[in-house]
């Protein structure tokens, strides 16, 4: 795995980070609460443009996914071969190249009768994210890019997994990239009511007692190597994560978020990625995609109760670090698992809330995510040791 976040663009800072008690949100420019790169992460972009004149030109979603991908890719090189095996990449990303995107259409405004700049329609294209990490990793076989809201990154994963089992690909670097901290982008979620303007120590309350809306935007961006456990052993690997289910849902639409007021497609999600016989995968902790709004923390809450009963797993979530990564957000709690999984520990919520964990171990994660449009997607992870 690789990635670039709030919490760290290296696996040891990310892993302290995660277990610290500090909130990497912070306020920008325009006074708005963000969860945006640290100044190493910042300059560690910076040098990766100077390694090439044409990265110049890519948005910035595009530049944090070649530094996860590539930190992802180079590990996976490490541990074993990869010359004779075929590769794909699938990056997911919601917004897709946002920045570059916004500030091309704006010039475009203000220079009516002009047409834009040459680069502007390949570079600007959601494509591009993909494509870029396969040009720089010199991967030959499938890039492709997608957009399904804030579920991206597990769609991505799904995707990979069934290119693999069908055998298309030995490998995928599969992942999520995600650059909306733009003015456009923050007052669209303002316009929506959801975004938090709290003036306290941590501005964004996922599953905390709340009387508001306390969604925070945040940026980065991870990958990972999926292959088959054959492909893995035949290479010499000794540790890898096992996928142990992963399922797919989608509500039915009647409003722009399409999220139901009892998390019915979070439900269904949880549901497949379990099977039909649920005493078959102990979760022991599930890692909500609780954005921080009143309606979409309560609704997961709900699903959650109507999966799991009185069987209920730990539940966590870690955007009161990192913001909501939008379609990055499921791949960052992917990396965040990873770590909690070989700590077999998790960081608990900072501020009041109503949860009460009790599980002590944790063996086995489940993630959820679920965005604009109802698409619902739940991933269980485990390690192989």
């Amino acid at each position: 795995m690789g990635s670039i976040s709030p919490l760290g663009s290296s696996e040891e800072e990310v892993r302290q980070n995660l277990f610290s008690p500090h909130t990497f949100i912070q306020k920008n420019n325009r006074g708005n609460w963000v969860g945006g790169l640290n100044k190493d992460s910042k300059e560690k972009i910076k040098q990766l443009i100077k390694q090439n004149s044409k990265f110049k030109l890519l948005d910035r979603s595009v530049l944090l996914a070649i530094y996860a991908s590539t930190q992802a890719w180079n590990t996976r090189k490490d541990l074993g071969q990869v010359k004779n095996l075929s590769a794909g990449v699938n990056i997911g990303s919601s917004r897709g190249a946002t920045d570059i995107f916004e500030d091309k259409h704006k010039s475009y405004l203000q220079h009516p009768g002009e047409l834009p700049a040459s680069h502007t329609s390949p570079t600007t294209t959601l494509g591009a994210v993909s494509s870029w990490v396969g040009k720089e990793l010199n991967i030959n076989g499938p890039a492709f890019s997608h957009s399904v809201t804030c579920s991206t990154s597990l769609y991505a994963i799904g995707n990979a997994m069934a290119w693999v089992k069908a055998g298309f690909s030995d490998l995928f670097i599969a992942g999520g990239a995600e650059a909306p901290l733009t003015p456009f982008t923050i007052d669209q979620m303002k316009a929506l009511k959801i975004y938090s303007d709290l003036d306290q120590e941590y501005p964004s309350l996922p599953l905390g007692t709340k009387n508001k809306n306390t969604m925070v935007l945040g940026e980065g961006a991870a990958s990972f190597v999926i292959e088959s456990q054959e492909s893995a052993i035949k290479s010499g690997l000794e540790n890898w994560v096992n996928i142990d289910g992963i399922g797919f849902a989608n509500e039915k639409m009647d409003s722009p978020t399409s999220i139901s007021k009892d998390g019915v497609a979070l439900s269904k999600s949880m549901k497949i990625a379990l099977g039909q016989d649920k005493s078959d995968v102990e979760v022991d902790l599930i890692i909500t995609h609780a954005p921080g709004t009143k309606k979409g923390d309560d609704a997961e809450l709900k699903a959650i109760e109507s999966v799991f009963g009185n069987r209920r797993p730990n539940i966590i979530s870690t955007k009161w670090k990192t913001g909501h990564l939008l379609g990055a957000s499921s791949a960052l709690a992917i990396e965040q698992a990873i770590h909690m999984l070989k700590a077999r520990e998790y960081p608990s919520l900072p501020y009041p809330n109503g949860i009460k964990n009790e599980i002590e171990t944790v063996n086995k994660i489940m993630i959820n995510s679920i965005g604009f449009g109802g698409n619902s997607a739940s991933i269980i992870l485990s390690l192989n040791n």
